[in-house]
């Protein structure tokens, strides 16, 4: 239910900041790394009022997509927003 929904989203957003206290960002990228879109994955990100359509083609040191857009061709870095 909801208690062990809530319990366990805790449980695992501590341990990302204890990876993140611990001053190494490299365990804590390869710890979150799993769950991002995977290379070559399409993609649709809302940016506010914008949306992003394009090809995923790797992540940044910090975590943020770099996008192929499908209908230009040109790369974005998506540092935030909802992928639906």
């Amino acid at each position: 239910g909801i208690p062990s929904l809530f319990a366990e989203t805790l449980t695992r957003y501590e341990g990302y900041i204890a990876l993140a206290g611990h001053g190494d960002p490299g365990a804590l990228f390869e710890r979150v790394r799993p769950r991002l879109p995977a290379n070559g994955a399409s993609v649709r990100v809302l940016q506010g009022g914008r949306v992003v359509d394009g090809i995923v083609e790797g992540v940044t040191e910090t975590g943020a997509l770099r996008v192929r857009h499908t209908s230009s061709g040109a790369t974005e870095i998506v540092s935030a927003g909802d992928l639906l």
